[in-house]
């Protein structure tokens, strides 16, 4: 019974989440505005390779930016989560006896939805742009794993969330960190073997530097189960602590009354 409840507030809430979007774009701002900017970001990246004159360098740049677009989405999350405050939504969250975090992560979904398919698109377009030669089973592979990213990075968007409704004026500032942290530091634009030492371990528990690492594979033709089942590992572990956070903070405001 509690999980169907759960999947009611989720369902219901992706509703909102979605109503969202459709005040923020038509059709035509989404298609060509959103998802114009976000496809010319992916192909900068692999401009930069053209640039540098090598063939791997482009299809390495337009891989880890592919995966770069749902990662950076799931950031968003850090403004959906604070807008559940300006929206007035928290006091009946508060109240309500149904499950916070169904809420808070449905509330978030269109920019999951948002990422996935930029970077898709991204790479089926720089694909034939840049005559990269990617089989339809790498095509297959990568979209698979563009699409899996937002699902294992949603935790950390969640996180960020959370410190956000603490520090609300900062939100943006926090997703922003949050993103600058992802592209530096989990091998979408060079490689973490060139991080320093203690930096590595850090790199390891995000998502998206195995998801990203599963991308060069499937581009290489080597073996993914590993990176795979890492990329799920560490995404629950966020989940599950961004599950926790939320329902202590919420738990924690209706005993003292005061949300923080």
């Amino acid at each position: 019974m509690k999980l169907i409840w759960s999947l009611q507030v989720f369902a219901r809430s992706c509703t909102v989440a979605f109503a969202h979007e459709r005040m923020m774009h038509s059709w035509w701002t989404w298609a060509f505005l959103w998802m114009g900017r976000l496809i010319a970001e992916i192909s900068f990246f692999a401009l930069i390779g053209r640039l540098i004159g090598n063939a791997d360098a482009v299809s390495f740049l337009l891989v880890g930016a592919a995966m770069l677009a749902p990662a950076y989405g799931t950031m968003f999350v850090a403004q959906a989560v604070r807008g559940l405050m300006f929206d007035g939504l928290v006091p009946y969250m508060i109240a309500a006896p149904a499950p916070s975090f169904p809420a808070a992560l449905g509330r978030s979904v269109h920019w999951c939805v948002d990422g996935a398919v930029a970077g898709s698109l991204g790479i089926v377009i720089g694909n034939a742009i840049f005559n990269l030669g990617f089989s339809l089973g790498q095509m297959a592979g990568l979209i698979g794993l563009v699409v899996l990213c937002p699902v294992v990075m949603v935790g950390c968007g969640l996180m960020v969330g959370t410190l956000a409704t603490r520090l609300p004026a900062a939100s943006n500032l926090l997703s922003g960190v949050a993103r600058a942290i992802l592209g530096l530091f989990c091998g979408a634009t060079f490689a973490v073997d060139y991080l320093p030492t203690f930096v590595r371990p850090i790199s390891e528990i995000v998502p998206l530097t195995h998801i990203v690492r599963t991308a060069r594979a499937v581009t290489d033709g080597t073996p993914v189960f590993t990176s795979v089942m890492l990329s799920a590992l560490t995404g629950l572990l966020w989940v599950g602590a961004a599950n926790f956070s939320i329902r202590n903070q919420f738990e924690r405001s209706r005993r003292t009354g005061v949300f923080s």
